[in-house]
């Protein structure tokens, strides 16, 4: 064994050799002109330190022992100050270690937390947000129903509506579908299934009672927002609702307002037409009694009452023709048609003519229904265009009915650049019944603005 052993007094012994029991000791080496430092044991049997070298001149060899420990003692001091240093070092390093890995750990766990917390908050924020997008859907379907919900509209054209957004409105839109139930009659979406048994319901009401039911199917079992969904479709029918209330309040104003007229015609010429004939025919024998009585004034006074009466009468057949139009039932369409060209062109002082290409038959619903646009178009043409020549046509092209009434009167007022009619039209009342009149026989209705000035007022019906 090799080690090298540094003393305070600088001597330096190098190669230093531990010789175990048995071996030469430290003499014999000497004596063998060797030199050398070992570790070996003296007498006492305790380790030393053995110098030995030879002694040439004298043929001896010299030995020089020292206790390992005494040797050893200054060294151990030192390390045991420097064992005491690193020992120090060793536990501040494994403190600060401890300290930056508990920090570590602790950010760690931070971060963790905080990634934790950002996913949680990201995916609250896509729930909220595809939430957000659904009621956004749900608001727009709404928005969308109500403003075009016009009363004009057939039953047919307000479902084919709520299916376009309703149904673009779910969660799920390719795959649902909807249908409509309204007493009793059946109004399907285009797509409709009904194999699934995922579907939602609503319940339409009118005075109280129920009339029919929206529903929506899924062909196959999704999870949906059914609370939501439901609250749509709630307020869904609530819309329907509202829109037949309008309907039928409107049918029950026309109805009134047909029945008023059919009163107020049949009381002119059932009573006052005759109350006033009456009188006519009393003043033309209250005159023949004064021209034998000879009695020149209250002649002059009985003519004047007796021509007035008969003047009256005409005035109340005109109006309770109007009001009443007889002859639809027992000559047709055509010929009233005919009668009330002549009596506008007698009563205004206008050029009104009435055109047809053919006998046409047709129930008295229709019949009615066509007569009073007749009416209400032609009325305007005078009253609000100031029209002078009116042109009232029924014709029979393409399989279809056409009625067409032509006026060359100031047309319609432009206030902007827009030449849409729909547009420039403002509806009355007047406009509003004949667009229903119009839905009721299942006929279009169009207001067309003439180049050479005036309108043209085009109803057009499928022959059955």
């Amino acid at each position: 064994m090799h080690c090298l052993i540094s003393q305070i007094s600088g001597v330096e012994f190098r190669f230093l050799s531990r010789v175990i029991r048995n071996e030469a000791l430290p003499m014999d080496y000497a004596l063998r002109d060797q030199r050398g430092v070992i570790a070996s044991k003296d007498y006492r049997h305790i380790p030393v330190i053995a110098a030995y070298a030879p002694l040439e001149s004298v043929e001896l060899g010299m030995v020089l022992k020292l206790d390992e420990e005494e040797l050893l003692k200054p060294m151990n001091e030192q390390l045991k100050v420097i064992i005491l240093y690193i020992s120090g070092l060793i536990i501040t390093e494994i403190l600060l270690l401890y300290w930056l890995v508990h920090k570590l750990i602790r950010a760690i766990r931070g971060s963790r937390k905080a990634k934790e917390r950002a996913e949680q908050f990201s995916t609250e924020l896509a729930h909220k947000e595809l939430a957000l997008r659904e009621r956004f859907k749900e608001i727009t379907c709404l928005y969308e129903i109500g403003s075009n919900m016009k009363s004009e509209f057939s039953i047919q054209e307000i479902c084919q509506l709520v299916f376009k957004h309703l149904i673009a409105a779910m969660q799920y839109p390719d795959d649902a579908s909807a249908f409509i139930e309204l007493d009793g009659i059946q109004y399907m979406s285009d797509n409709f299934q009904c194999e699934g048994t995922h579907f939602l319901q609503s319940k339409i009401e009118l005075d109280g009672k129920i009339c029919g039911h929206l529903y929506v199917f899924y062909p196959y079992d999704k999870p949906f927002l059914a609370f939501e969904e439901q609250k749509l479709l709630d307020a869904v029918a609530r819309d329907i609702e509202s829109w037949l209330a309008r309907k039928r309040l409107e049918q029950a104003l026309v109805s009134v307002a047909e029945e008023n007229q059919r009163q107020i015609g049949q009381e002119l010429h059932d009573n006052l037409g005759q109350q006033i004939a009456a009188i006519g025919y009393q003043a033309k024998a209250l005159e023949k009694r004064m021209i034998t009585a000879g009695d020149t004034a209250s002649t002059a006074i009985a003519t004047s009452i007796a021509t007035q009466s008969q003047s009256a009468v005409s005035q109340c057949r005109q109006l309770a023709q109007g009001l009443l139009p007889f002859e639809l039932e027992t000559n047709g369409l055509i010929a009233v048609l005919h009668a009330f060209a002549a009596k506008i062109s007698t009563t205004y002082k206008i050029d009104c003519h009435f055109s047809t290409n053919s006998e046409i038959i047709m129930n008295d619903d229709v019949a009615l229904n066509l007569y009073r646009i007749t009416q209400e178009a032609v009325n305007n043409a005078i009253r609000h265009g100031g029209a002078q020549h009116v042109d009232i046509s029924l014709l029979i092209e393409k399989g279809k009915l056409w009625l067409s009434i032509t006026d060359n009167g100031r047309g319609f007022i432009h206030n902007h650049a827009s030449h849409d009619i729909k547009n420039i039209i403002t509806p009355g009342i007047g406009i509003k019944i004949m667009r229903y009149r119009t839905k009721q026989i299942g006929a279009t209705l169009e207001f067309l603005e003439r180049p050479e000035g005036g309108v043209e007022v085009k109803v057009s019906r499928k022959l059955s």
